[in-house]
């Protein structure tokens, strides 16, 4: 996979269903994504107008009761967890694809034709487009609930005036996922941030919360504008009613350990909590390249203690991934999350893209691997004969028919027929974690003591000790941290969105030269101007 071509000749594959269908104008995606945003299951329907007052009385019926809110909200994370969205495509498949983080082979069509075309940066492909458009419909369904809550939420609310602190959970978590999802449409579809790109692009920014009503485009500045106000809303209602502000993640898991007045406060980790969002605004003040802010945001979240000053999260310090654990371990790190999505059916699915640690035979374009050459330069330079990422995470052993080793990831891999699952544990797919708020302190710190002392503290958890400073320089740090991003939170979405606001000419696993256009994603079609 090394040194990809991306101008070579590409066998057609259309097979009839995507060469056949007819662009996809924004209006039409966004009449039927606010219509079928009302209900968690309304049936779309083409003429918008007809169906307005019957949706209209059903989304006043969903929320006539305090519980419809909340069944709301429930929906939304369902959307959220679809293999559309953070489900598989924007966390295991098409933005690792992107990437180009798995072993791919280019002159094969056979299975999964939209990865292979978004390994190329092909962004020209039906197979492509329809993979891109399906994602960002997805993005924009979850938004659209997420608008039509916050709109019951100030025109039927009367109901939840009896509970202001639900209320303002609601509101702010709501307002969360509007701003989650927004980001990351900004960074797929957005230009590079930071002044390092040439193109500008505009984008749709929704707050509206009308379903008449059509998003409008905005420039980059004003787009981050609305961006950081979402996040100062949500954090400015979740403050004073989120029960982690008293308990800490752990404890809100387990309801026999804490009494809250209502049962729909706990589980906090799989929902956006206060210290996620936190850690949310870290994520996009490094991305918007505001340094300094990241950096406090995220130490902030490190240091992060609840009333009684009992750490709110804590690095897993190897216990996820013990044996003494869940057999086998909880290769997603799950006490560590800050936000994670439950996924009941997860092992239906990841178990047919990932071989695992299964013995069985490595399918190259059907399951996710590494080439031996891969893997060796995500582990290169690292302390490999205690690293439990190395030693547990990874069928180092894994083989495709022809006898070459692919190593496989077994974080999402389950032997389901002699393992226990959970759904806070190990029924999960991670949002944002704990080790990502130690590499955005250390990407962004000025003082080497802290990032030797922090990198110490984040290896200890991969069971690694280090008994002196480990740099010598701030730029060693970052030339790690970026090694680091891959081996932690591969299969998890980011190293795309990594490469993407560094503007990396090459992309690390596979050598693939990549452009400014590469790195934008162009929206689906549309009937507006995109410059």
């Amino acid at each position: 996979m090394n040194n990809i071509s991306k101008h070579r000749p590409l066998r057609s594959v259309r097979r009839g269903l995507a060469a056949s269908s007819p662009s996809v104008s924004i209006r039409s995606v966004w009449r039927g994504l606010a219509a079928s945003a009302i209900v968690l299951a309304l049936t779309a329907c083409n003429d918008w107008l007809d169906v307005r007052s019957e949706t209209e009385a059903k989304e006043e019926n969903l929320y006539e009761k305090k519980n419809g809110f909340k069944e709301a909200l429930t929906g939304i994370y369902m959307t959220l967890s679809d293999q559309t969205a953070y489900g598989r495509n924007l966390t295991m498949t098409s933005t690792e694809a992107l990437a180009n983080i798995w072993a791919w082979d280019l002159n094969s069509y056979d299975n999964n034709p939209d990865l292979n075309y978004l390994t190329q940066h092909d962004y020209t492909n039906d197979y492509a487009k329809d993979n891109l458009k399906a994602i960002y419909q997805q993005l924009f369904y979850a938004i659209t609930q997420a608008n039509v809550l916050l709109k019951n939420i100030n025109d039927n609310g009367s109901v939840l005036d009896d509970d202001p602190k639900l209320k303002a959970i609601l509101t702010g978590e709501a307002t969360a996922i509007r701003a989650f999802c927004q980001f990351d449409i900004l960074r797929l579809f957005g230009q590079i941030p930071g002044g390092k790109g040439s193109r500008q692009v505009r984008l749709p920014y929704s707050s509206t919360t009308s379903i008449a009503e059509m998003p409008p485009y905005y420039a980059f500045d004003d787009y981050v504008e609305f961006l950081d106000n979402d996040i100062k809303t949500a954090l400015e209602q979740l403050q004073t009613s989120d029960p982690v502000m008293q308990y800490d993640l752990g404890t809100l898991n387990f309801p026999t350990r804490v009494t809250l007045d209502d049962t729909y406060f706990y589980y906090r980790r799989l929902r956006l909590n206060y210290w996620a969002v936190r850690a949310l605004q870290a994520r996009i003040d490094l991305y918007l390249g505001r340094t300094a802010q990241a950096h406090d945001e995220a130490l902030s979240v490190i240091n992060a203690t609840t009333e009684d000053g009992s750490a709110v999260v804590a690095l897993n310090t190897v216990s996820d991934f013990s044996d003494s654990n869940l057999t086998p371990s909880n290769l997603m790190a799950p006490s560590e999350c800050l936000f994670a999505l439950s996924k009941y059916n997860l092992y239906s699915y990841t178990n047919t893209l990932f071989v695992g640690n299964s013995g069985s035979q490595v399918r190259k374009n059907e399951h996710l691997s590494l080439s031996q050459a891969m893997f060796n330069t995500l582990f290169q330079g690292a302390n490999t004969a205690a690293n439990n990422r190395y030693l547990r995470q990874w069928n180092r052993s894994a083989k495709d028919s022809q006898g070459a080793v692919y190593p496989s990831l077994c974080k999402f891999w389950r032997n389901t027929n002699d393992a226990a699952t959970s759904m806070t544990e190990n029924l999960i797919i991670p949002m944002l974690r704990l080790s990502e708020m130690y590499l955005i302190v250390m990407e962004t710190t000025t003082d080497l003591a802290e990032a030797n002392q922090l990198y110490t503290t984040y290896m200890r958890d991969r069971n690694v000790l280090i008994e002196q400073d480990a740099f010598s320089s701030l730029n060693d740090v970052r030339t790690e941290v970026y090694n680091e991003y891959h081996r932690e939170l591969i299969a998890e979405g980011q190293i795309f969105f990594l490469c993407k606001r560094l503007l990396r000419p090459t992309l690390l696993l596979s050598g693939t030269a990549m452009t400014e256009n590469d790195y934008i994603i162009p929206l689906p079609d549309t009937e507006y101007e995109n410059q």
